[in-house]
């Protein structure tokens, strides 16, 4: 038996070129299908067995009807016998890189097809079963099996290639520049385009002109109404908040590759493509689901594949959606693995997040960025326990916006805590915006006050009763009073979900001490920019201002 994984590339330097959504759609959903035309190719072949991606040639359904890429960036499959070659791989690949360069359309015929065939990065290894064994053999690690080593092989494989394929001219930036006043003109005209079913994700319609793929400005809901447009939400989905702002998310995973090797733990190689096969038909179940919900929010998504997320968002209710996608996470892989009986700890899983919110006429590979460094941050280590040992991040929303103005402001949220938080932006609707203009200001004034409140708080030298009072005795001029219902909201609020924690619960005390001591900072001065960042965001959240 033989195994053998594909990496497929450059993807992340692709999509960075793009300049629209529908730029950042054709990238993503060009690579997907580069994934699904070698499925299609490699299943015809003599006892091939993909088991990641999901991969049914049999099934009537196709996973990408919708418009949005399913397939990850790599193929792991087996082989019985000697009916797959190097030889026979490089024809494969020849095939698929002239098929794709078709999927431009008449953009540049006359350089397209080289173009494609020097700038696609398609390479694999081909390992066999004794050099697996020989490999899990040598690493003495538990659970070590055929899809952690491929890949791996594959990241080595990648990074030996790294500078290989380069061109003098990247033809996708002229693609994705379009004309001038017709930004998506080539990409309308793409055989990768006219070939997809539309969605609502991708176009929206005109009731006087033909419909067009989404700005922007459209998902982020600015445009105005126009006059003779009808604009009604759909029966369940979230009523929109207009905003100048826009957000991309970026989710990732958490502690899937302990589940991988939970699945193949003491089960012979033979086996364990088996069990890593429903493992991805769970994953791709998620991908549907969680991109029929980002569409329900009013997202466009960019890619759902395995566990990987990519979306743009209008501003309003981020907070439930990624809380929605975490617990969906959590349900379907849950669901998808019953058969194999696990313990009931055995599928830990949870999703991190990184969120850029930023306003609409900034570059959209800023914000891209942005949220790939927030999505870093959330699932890195949170410091390191007394004993040495690293505090594993992960389970985390991290946040980045960036006003019109240049203000910044960054936030970092356990997942549990996003629902309370979306409750308090939904509370201060209701309010007046002087009340938080003055706890911000307070804050802010008597920084040192406040430092020393949540310090002495969280190490239980104030009960709940006196740290309430001592907070509110610093909104006691004539004007504060009348709003102190809500003062007294976002100190229960705090309370509750922050300084009772870091009292009670022993993972989150060292998980705070930890970050303290990584950034240098006493707990007092971490809970007072947590608390400032929470508002700064309540009081943005209400309309995007």
């Amino acid at each position: 038996m033989k195994y053998v994984g594909i990496t497929i590339g450059p993807i992340f330097k692709t999509i960075g070129e793009a300049i629209s959504p529908a730029g950042l759609w054709f990238g993503s959903y060009f690579f997907s299908t580069v994934t699904k035309k070698l499925c299609e190719k490699l299943v015809e072949i003599p006892n091939v067995k993909i088991f990641s991606p999901f991969y049914n040639s049999n099934s009537n359904q196709n996973p990408q009807e919708d418009g949005i890429g399913r397939y990850h960036d790599r193929i792991l499959f087996s082989v019985d016998g000697n009916t797959v070659t190097e030889e026979k791989l490089q024809k494969i690949i020849s095939a698929v890189k002239k098929e794709m360069a078709g999927k431009f359309g008449k953009f540049n015929s006359g350089q397209i097809e080289n173009f494609i065939n020097n700038y696609l990065r398609i390479d694999f290894v081909i390992l066999n079963e004794e050099t697996i064994n020989e490999i899990i053999g040598k690493s003495g690690k538990a659970g070590n099996n055929i899809a952690i080593i491929l890949n791996d092989a594959l990241d080595a494989l990648e990074l030996m290639a790294a500078g290989k394929g380069r061109t003098d001219m990247n033809l996708f930036a002229p693609f994705f520049a379009g004309q001038k006043g017709n930004r998506n003109i080539y990409i309308k005209k793409s055989k990768l385009f006219t070939d997809t079913k539309p969605n609502s994700q991708l176009v929206i319609k005109h009731p006087d002109r033909d419909s067009d793929l989404k700005a922007i400005e459209d998902i982020a809901l600015s445009r105005k109404k126009e006059e003779n447009s009808s604009e009604e939400v759909p029966d369940g989905e979230v009523a929109p908040t207009r905003s100048e702002y826009y957000a991309v998310v970026n989710s990732d995973g958490d502690k899937v590759g302990t589940l991988l090797k939970a699945l193949c733990k003491d089960l012979e190689i033979s086996k364990q493509s088996e069990r890593i096969n429903i493992f991805s038909r769970a994953c791709l179940d998620y991908a549907g689901e969680a991109a029929k919900l980002v569409g329900k929010y009013g997202g466009m998504t960019i890619y759902a594949g395995g566990d990987d997320l990519l979306f743009i968002a209008p501003v309003h209710s981020i907070f439930s959606l990624c809380s929605e996608l975490d617990e969906m996470f959590k349900k379907t892989l849950k669901k998808g693995l019953e058969k194999v009986n696990l313990p009931d700890n055995g599928i830990n899983v949870s999703l991190s997040f990184g969120v850029a919110v930023q306003y609409v006429k900034y570059p959209l590979y800023e914000a891209l960025e942005r949220a790939r460094v927030q999505l870093y941050k959330a699932k890195e280590s949170c410091g390191k326990h007394p004993n040495g040992s690293e505090i594993s991040g992960g389970n985390r929303l991290g946040i980045e916006l960036v006003k019109h103005s240049g203000k910044t402001v960054q936030l970092m949220v356990e997942n549990e805590k996003l629902d309370v938080i979306d409750d308090l932006i939904n509370y201060r609707a209701t309010t007046n915006d002087q009340a938080l203009e003055s706890v911000l200001y307070n804050l802010q004034d008597t920084e040192i006050i406040f430092k020393l409140l949540f310090e002495k708080t969280a190490q239980n030298s104030f009960d709940f009763q006196e740290y309430k009072i001592r907070f509110l005795n610093n909104f006691n001029n004539p004007n504060q009073l009348v709003y102190h219902d809500y003062l007294e909201k976002i100190a229960e609020f705090f309370y509750d979900n922050y300084l009772k924690e870091y009292q009670d619960m022993v993972d989150m005390k060292e998980k705070v001490d930890g970050i303290c001591t990584k950034r240098k900072m006493s707990i007092g001065e971490y809970y007072t920019k947590e608390l400032q960042a929470i508002l700064f965001l309540v009081k943005f959240w209400q309309g995007g201002k």
